[in-house]
C-alpha cells in the first residue's frame, strides 16, 4: 500500500486563484511570491490557469518552488500507445491480464506506422515488468527509440534510479513513475532535487473508483487519486498521466468528471488515459486544458485513423 503524505490544507497568501486565494487551498508560505499581477476586480479569476505557479509544495522537510512559467499548455497532442507483453503488442480490459487481445508480433513497426501516420509520440507500457518489478522490455523499446523519432514516454516495472538511467539512456523521452513513487514516497520526492529529473518524469496516477492501484493494478489502495495529484503540485514533473482503470480498454467513453477533477487539482500538466473509443471522446476531453490523450485499442481496432485522431486532438 502506498505510504503518501496527506497535504496540508490551508490558504494559500499572495496567490490569485479567486479573489486572493488559492482554488485548490494548497499550503504555501508567506514568502512565496505571486509569479505575475492579482486580478484587479473582485471574484476574477487568477489568469496563471489554476492557481499562481510559485506556490510551493511542502512536506518530509523539503520544499520545491516551480519556475515562474505559467501552467497555460501551448497545445495538446495524441499519443498512440503500445503495450508490452511477451515482446508482443497487445491491450487488456481494465487491466485484467486473463483479457488480453494481441494486435501484432513486432513493436519497432507498429511504432513506425504510428510515426508515418503523424503520430510525434508514443506511450509504451511494459506489462511484464509492472506485474514483475523489473523491466522486460528494455532492448525492444531501445529499437523502438533508434528506429524511429518519436518522442517515448515508458511506464511498467521501473523502480529504481537504474531502471530510470537505462530507459533515459536508450533514447527515452521521459519515464512513467506509479508504484514506485507511491510506495516508496520520500525516494520519488528526492528524485526531484536531481537536476538530470528535472521535466523527465511523469507520475502515473491508475485510479479504480477513484482509488489508485499499484504493481500492474493488481492492489487497489486507500489512497485518493486526487489527494496525490495534489500533493506534487508545482513539482517538475513532466506531466501526471491519469488512467481511469474501470474504462481502460473498454472503447466505452472516458471518464470525463473524473480527469476534470485531476486536471483541477494540480498544476502538473494531465495526461488524459482509458476508454477512448470514438472521435466524440476527443472532442470531449479536448475540452479540458490536458497536455495529451492517450489512445491504443481504438486504433487498433479501426474505430478512427490516426490522421482523425490527430485533427481531433492537435486540430
Amino acid at each position: 500500500m502506498p505510504v503518501v503524505p496527506r497535504l496540508n490544507q490551508g490558504p494559500t497568501p499572495g496567490c490569485g486563484g479567486m479573489n486572493g486565494t488559492c482554488s485548490t487551498g494548497a499550503f504555501a508560505p508567506e514568502a512565496a511570491p505571486h509569479p505575475g499581477p492579482l486580478p484587479e476586480e473582485e471574484g476574477e479569476k487568477c489568469p496563471w490557469r489554476v492557481s499562481c505557479v510559485q506556490r510551493w509544495a511542502v512536506g518530509g522537510g523539503r520544499i520545491f518552488a516551480s519556475s515562474d512559467r505559467p501552467t497555460t499548455l501551448a497545445a495538446m497532442f495524441l499519443i498512440p500507445a503500445i503495450d508490452l507483453r511477451g515482446g508482443r503488442v497487445v491491450r487488456l480490459v481494465k487491466g485484467d491480464y486473463g483479457q488480453q487481445t494481441t494486435y501484432g508480433e513486432d513493436p519497432v513497426e507498429q511504432a513506425r506506422q504510428f510515426e508515418q501516420a503523424g503520430a510525434r509520440w508514443l506511450h509504451v507500457v511494459d506489462l511484464d515488468g509492472a506485474r514483475s518489478g523489473n523491466m522486460e522490455h528494455l532492448e525492444v523499446i531501445g529499437r523502438i527509440c533508434k528506429a524511429t523519432g518519436l518522442k517515448v514516454e515508458v511506464g511498467g516495472g521501473v523502480r529504481g534510479e537504474g531502471a530510470i538511467d537505462r530507459l533515459l539512456g536508450a533514447g527515452v523521452e521521459r519515464v512513467i513513475l506509479g508504484t514506485a513513487a507511491l510506495k516508496q514516497w520520500d525516494w520519488f520526492e528526492r528524485l526531484m532535487g536531481n537536476p538530470t529529473y528535472r521535466d523527465r518524469l511523469v507520475l502515473g496516477l491508475d485510479a479504480r473508483d477513484g482509488k489508485l492501484a499499484v504493481s500492474g493494478w493488481e492492489s487497489t489502495t486507500d489512497t485518493e487519486a486526487v489527494e496525490v495529484a495534489r500533493r506534487v503540485t508545482d513539482w517538475p514533473l513532466a506531466a501526471i498521466i491519469y488512467t481511469d482503470i474501470a474504462t481502460d480498454g473498454t472503447l466505452a467513453g472516458p471518464n470525463v468528471a473524473a480527469t476534470a477533477a485531476m486536471v483541477e487539482a494540480t498544476t502538473v500538466p494531465v495526461v488524459a488515459s482509458g476508454g477512448v473509443g470514438t472521435i466524440e471522446h476527443l472532442h470531449g476531453l479536448r475540452k479540458l486544458p490536458l497536455q495529451g490523450i492517450i489512445v491504443g485499442k481504438a486504433l487498433y481496432e479501426g474505430a478512427f485513423t490516426i490522421d482523425q485522431a490527430l485533427v481531433a486532438v492537435e486540430g
